[in-house]
């Protein structure tokens, strides 16, 4: 089991890979951080608990389960107490009393009766976090801000190298090409942004190629 305040590595992992909507990946790499066999995504629409993906350790797979009535499942106690809900064993949960998964899944979120993991219920909640959609937006922001900075430091290059501007700038959309395609994908303000970002670049390095020719320019 991995220690929260230990991985901010994986938590940034995980953090990205759910702003990407790829949650298979991070609930298979989540389950890492507990003790139980399953972990699980879902949203809940009106009365209707429907899965988005659950990882099963014991199977190594993640897989997508049917929808169900949110009454039947204990998530419904999540919806209400806009909380955790911990159960160790349900068979000697009251407030699990007449609940038809009592004797079904004894431990939230296991088969078996377990014992609170205070390290899961931290990953958990943190991940919990991540949800806010203005998180989610400043995650694949971070995402972009590498490659750009790569495609800055390629402008500069070409700048210092080329004479011949139309050649610089075929040469700055080799490079420019993955990175707008990287991006493609993601929410329309980041794209917009990015593609804003990389057309000032080009602008800037045009001008940067145009300024040496004219300085190498014979009297």
């Amino acid at each position: 089991m991995y220690a929260l305040d230990s991985n901010p590595e994986l938590l940034e992992q995980l953090q990205f890979l759910l702003a990407r909507g790829q949650f298979d990946k991070a609930t298979e790499l989540l389950n890492d951080t507990g003790p139980y066999r399953f972990t699980a995504l879902y949203r809940i629409h009106g009365d209707t608990l429907r899965n988005l993906v659950v990882y099963d350790r014991e199977k190594g797979v993640a897989q997508r389960w049917d929808s169900i009535p949110l009454g039947e499942s204990y998530c419904d106690y999540v919806n209400r107490m806009r909380d955790a809900f911990i159960v160790k064993d349900a068979e000697w949960d009251p407030r699990l009393e007449g609940h038809s998964k009592r004797r079904v899944v004894h431990a939230y979120c296991d088969f078996a009766p377990l014992p609170l993991d205070e390290g899961a219920l931290q990953w958990l909640q943190a991940v919990a976090r991540m949800f806010d959609p203005r998180v989610q937006a400043e995650t694949l922001s971070r995402g972009v801000r590498p490659k750009m900075d790569a495609l800055e430091a390629v402008s500069y290059l070409l700048a210092e190298t080329s004479s011949d501007g139309d050649e610089a700038r075929a040469a700055f959309e080799d490079y420019a090409r993955p990175v707008r395609d990287s991006v493609s994908h993601l929410p329309p303000d980041i794209v917009e942004a990015t593609n804003l970002r990389i057309e000032e670049i080009l602008q800037r390095m045009t001008r940067a190629v145009l300024a040496r020719g004219t300085q190498h320019a014979p009297a």
